[in-house]
């Protein structure tokens, strides 16, 4: 990450004409660095997310201006397709659930719980991964190239983040799982509607799955 880090910083200066992308893709070892070097100031992993997602906000929000980025909310596609969205998070969740077997990230199972892991789930952690890889990085490898060029290649680097895990196959499955999102975002143009469903996708994979899932028998 370190390497890729400088690599941006100085092709950016080398290779002027494509510096738009470079400074995009600066930003995926800037959160792995920041996700590394962050203290762990709370004993429960939940309340990590947004310590490690918030400071990219602001790197965000700068690129997505400096560059003239236009990022779609779409709250009336997000309505319309919440259901069949939660649906397909749901599939998506139980898939990787089989590969990587998280434990819940909630103590216990209630209201609370539940609304707490959902609400950092969408604001943070879906929220700022669906504005980098699909909202910046799939655009920007898309103006260099086309449009299918950038949801593969978006979705590729968004498989490698989950490198992480130390599996092959989960590199695979969240290139997949990447794949759906950027083809849903290249259809509907709803950044609202790809950051809900990551984050039910999560909401499923580390909270509903752990615990109701055993319970249920389904994994």
């Amino acid at each position: 990450h370190l390497l890729t880090l400088l690599a941006c910083v100085f092709a950016s200066v080398r290779f002027r004409e494509s510096a738009p992308l470079l400074q995009a893709f600066a930003l995926i070892p800037m959160f792995r660095l920041v996700n590394l070097g962050m203290p762990a100031f709370f004993e429960l992993t939940l309340y990590f997310f947004p310590l490690v997602y918030a400071p990219l906000l602001p790197a965000i929000y700068f690129v997505i201006v400096e560059q003239n980025l236009s990022i779609e909310i779409n709250i009336r596609t997000l309505v319309r397709f919440m259901i069949p969205g939660t649906a397909v998070a749901a599939v998506l969740a139980w898939m990787e659930y089989q590969v990587i077997t998280p434990e819940a990230l909630i103590p216990h199972w209630s209201i609370q719980q539940l609304l707490i892991l959902a609400a950092i789930q969408l604001v943070f952690v879906g929220l700022v991964e669906e504005l980098l890889f699909r909202g910046i990085l799939q655009r920007r490898f898309a103006d260099y190239m086309n449009r299918w060029a950038g949801v593969i290649l978006a979705s590729a680097l968004f498989g490698l983040m989950h490198s992480i895990y130390g599996s092959g196959l989960e590199i695979l499955l969240a290139g997949f799982i990447g794949l759906v999102f950027g083809v849903i975002y290249e259809w509907t143009d709803s950044m609202g509607l790809v950051t809900f469903m990551h984050g039910m996708l999560n909401l499923f994979l580390f909270g509903i799955i752990p615990i109701q899932g055993i319970a249920w028998g389904i994994v």
